[in-house]
């Protein structure tokens, strides 16, 4: 008996062993139209994919290969911005600049998403995990070739060339434009969306875009909001993040994890920017946005790190209707925020009892400085995209930007819970007792290394533990039987008689509550 004569069950079998030891399995589909169908029903189940690739995506899933369609399982894609010349490589980019990509980036997922919308309604389709990697353009730094990447870093090194390297494009977004004629495509379940490193793409096109996968259960997006230069920019994304998550709500969608980074400034005298936008002074956007989005039907399953800049208006807002049923169905709640709030204020103080430490680096600059004219790129410059110049190259002060943005010097002396936190903390036990089938609930905040921390990276945290589930700090088999409340908190913190009561409409008496102490 040849190959070309066994039976589809064995020839699946023997498919199956050669995915997990033959590099080469895509060869056997030339034995027959049997051995094609099931070996591309595994070459054509994970797919890594880039935008320039999407011509020859859409060939190879046409209607006449209805089995690839119906394998499709995974999509990794990358979106590849168009070149750029080496003369702007010292340049940071112009709002023309901007405005192309935005069109290359739209471009790029319209194809996608016409592409995989020639897959829908298909017989024994899978369903598709589809992940947005991180977007580059070929010019950018760490995707140039290496030949050139090489002779650019020694030209650099050696002052014969102006590059700006990743600043240059580190205050742009990426936009999605039109994102309602994008078709929905109801095969994706799952989707994720690394856009925090190093092009960024606007947190509300996020939602755009999820907003056109109406079947998806996992969500998983990697966002940035670390932009201190410009808080007016800042804001508006937040502001805008927080209404089209009010906007949209996905009726399959049960597991959420963001990351939002916004790291605190490693020098805690900096000033930050309040970026709650229009619902200041009474609550941030942004954090209302998060509250009513998580409470969604479906959720069992929420994360939000990077560390995020939420205040106590995500765990709870006395203006909206509280119900038993505000989180009906969540089970799982994971939340590191930063230390900075949205209205710009700290969430530690100086322990009192503690000298201030002296600053690490001499001669910081005050964060309230005025920029200059190196500082920032001239958005409307009419000077070509691919073409030299015979403009001068933009100026870029590293040392400065840092301290700027309160990179440097490093002051850290804060550790102290303020009444902001106290608040927080309070909303979050509030919320607590309207989740009827929470498992699960930790919610932190690290604490920068000073002399109240022994110099040391600390947490301030606390992690509610419902009974029948073990967790690592637990001491004994029997704690599982309990409901627990275990904090990391600095030496001498107890919860106040106001908190402790509101933990007690969730963990009853017979909980267990236990303090770690640094």
């Amino acid at each position: 008996m040849s190959l070309v004569d066994l039976p589809p069950e064995l020839i699946a079998n023997v498919v199956e062993i050669l995915a997990a030891h033959d590099p080469k399995l895509a060869n056997y589909a030339l034995i027959s139209n049997s051995w094609k169908h099931t070996v591309e029903s595994h070459t054509f189940s994970s797919l890594r994919i880039t935008s320039d690739d999407l011509d020859r995506f859409t060939d190879s899933v046409s209607k006449s290969h209805a089995h690839r369609r119906a394998a499709l399982r995974t999509i990794d894609f990358t979106v590849v911005l168009p070149t750029y010349d080496d003369d702007a490589c010292a340049r940071f980019e112009r709002e023309h600049e901007r405005s192309i990509n935005n069109d290359a980036f739209t471009a790029a997922m319209q194809h996608l998403f016409n592409a995989l919308s020639s897959c829908e309604g298909v017989e024994k389709a899978r369903p598709i995990t589809l992940r947005i990697q991180n977007t580059y353009s070929p010019m950018d730094m760490d995707h140039r070739d290496a030949e050139k990447y090489s002779a650019d870093q020694s030209a650099f090194d050696m002052g014969q060339r102006k590059d700006l390297w990743q600043h240059r494009y580190e205050h742009s977004f990426l936009t999605l434009q039109k994102a309602d004629t994008l078709p929905a495509l109801n095969r994706v379940t799952s989707f994720s969306l690394f856009a925090d490193s190093p092009r960024y793409i606007e947190p509300a096109t996020s939602v755009a875009i999820v907003a056109k996968l109406p079947k998806l259960q996992s969500l998983r997006c990697e966002l940035y909001d670390g932009e201190r230069k410009f808080p007016a920019t800042r804001t508006q994304q937040r502001q805008a993040f927080g209404s089209a998550l009010d906007s949209h709500q996905l009726a399959t969608l049960q597991s959420i994890h963001l990351k939002y980074q916004h790291e605190a400034p490693f020098n805690e005298r900096f000033v930050n920017a309040d970026v709650r936008g229009e619902s200041a002074p009474l609550s941030d956007s942004l954090s209302d946005g998060l509250r009513r989005f998580t409470q969604a039907q479906h959720i069992t399953k929420v994360t939000l790190d990077g560390p995020i800049c939420i205040d106590a208006s995500f765990f709870w807002s006395d203006r909206d209707s509280q119900t038993t049923t505000s989180w009906p169905n969540l089970k799982e709640l994971y939340v590191t925020f930063s230390a900075v709030r949205p209205d710009g204020g700290w969430y530690f103080d100086r322990d009192p009892s503690v000298p201030p430490p002296d600053v690490i680096e001499d001669g910081a600059q005050d964060s309230e400085e005025e920029d200059d004219e190196s500082d920032a790129s001239d958005l409307g410059s009419e000077d070509s995209f691919f073409k030299q110049t015979e403009e001068p190259p933009d100026q870029f002060d590293e040392t400065r930007e840092r301290r700027l943005t309160g990179v440097e010097p490093t002051y850290s002396y804060r550790a102290s819970p303020t009444a902001e936190l106290e608040k927080l903390l309070e909303a979050a036990a509030r919320a607590s007792a309207q989740m009827s089938h929470l498992k699960t609930m930790a919610v932190g905040v690290d604490v920068q290394p000073s002399t109240r921390t022994n110099f040391e990276q600390q947490s301030f945290d606390f992690d509610f533990v419902s009974s029948g589930d073990s967790h690592w700090k637990d001491q004994g088999l029997e704690d599982a039987s309990q409901m627990r409340l275990y904090w990391t908190v600095p030496t001498g913190w107890r919860m106040s008689e106001r908190l402790e009561s509101l933990w007690q409409q969730t963990i009853d008496q017979n909980g267990i509550v236990r303090y770690e102490e640094w």
